[in-house]
């Protein structure tokens, strides 16, 4: 079998063009995603998943550029404070913030929800450390133009942190996207699936002849299930036992980078741990 090495999810297949959907206020475009998109290698995608309930991660963002007149998803996000949204760093490389805005409470991209905030981006801090050779470091927190309003739809996550206990079996993805390894349209639906986390060791091992899995980055996945051409930046969130024993929903992990074709067994999805740098996050 023909495997291709994706770091940081970049996506190097060339696609026809726009062929979007316009939708909303006729400036947010849902299908094939940009030029802009591909190059920073967004195709969001979550394999072997199913439809989100509404609400069910008020926490994901979505995070858009804009081409030719029409806002596209290239990223996700997760919503860390009212005016903080902590994302992949390979998303916002190379950018400006006056080429991004993020939507929160949104669910169908191609429908009015009802619940969506919008805001633009006031700032970029990547992590100083952050390599774009083997994707290391793999982090980027977004200061918000305009706070957001805390509800039902739009609501923060907690970070995890090294003291947490992660029970198995708890963990999930979720982004818009493609959903299988053959599609190369956004799927407009928030899509969501479990993982199982994997041993740093074994995933270590695994993509030994692939990339250096290093301390910054934590693997969940099992074959047929998992991140692929990105959903990157988006959360790996999982119910954990804190310090006084209460179980809650924290951001163990930001989707960071995998193999082609994706989720097989051998071959785990990598996230940036958000455990590791949790301090540096918080300092944003």
């Amino acid at each position: 079998m023909k495997l291709t090495i994706f770091l940081g999810f970049l996506v190097l297949i060339a696609s026809p063009g726009l062929h979007g959907r316009f939708t909303k206020d006729e400036s947010t475009a849902a299908g094939f995603l940009p030029p802009r998109g591909r190059n920073h290698g967004i195709l969001p995608l979550v394999i072997g998943g199913k439809d989100a309930a509404k609400g069910q991660y008020p926490h994901q963002v979505s995070l858009q550029v804009k081409y030719y007149g029409s806002w596209y998803h290239i990223c996700g996000g997760n919503l860390i404070a009212e005016d903080k949204v902590l994302t992949a760093a390979h998303c916002v490389d190379n950018s400006e913030y006056e080429e991004f805005r993020i939507v929160a409470g949104d669910w169908d991209l191609t429908q009015i929800d009802g619940t969506e905030q919008y805001s633009s981006i006031s700032r970029i801090s990547m992590h100083p450390n952050y390599d774009d050779w083997v994707t290391d470091y793999d982090y980027a927190v977004l200061t918000l133009s305009t706070p957001l309003e805390l509800n039902l739809s739009v609501g923060v996550i907690g970070l995890a942190s090294s003291d947490d206990f992660v029970p198995p079996g708890n963990c999930s993805i979720s982004g818009w996207g493609l959903i299988d390894n053959h599609n190369s349209k956004v799927h407009p639906i928030l899509q969501t699936a479990n993982m199982p986390l994997v041993p740093h060791s074994v995933c270590k091992e695994k993509h030994e002849k692939i990339n250096n899995v290093t301390e910054r980055m934590v693997c969940a996945g099992a074959d047929g299930v998992g991140a692929c051409f990105g959903d990157s930046g988006g959360p790996l969130q999982c119910v954990v036992a804190t310090n006084n024993n209460t179980l809650t929903l924290q951001l163990v992990g930001i989707t960071s980078w995998g193999v082609f074709p994706c989720a097989q067994e051998q071959y785990p999805t990598v996230f940036a741990d958000v455990a590791f740098c949790r301090s540096w996050i918080e300092s944003q």
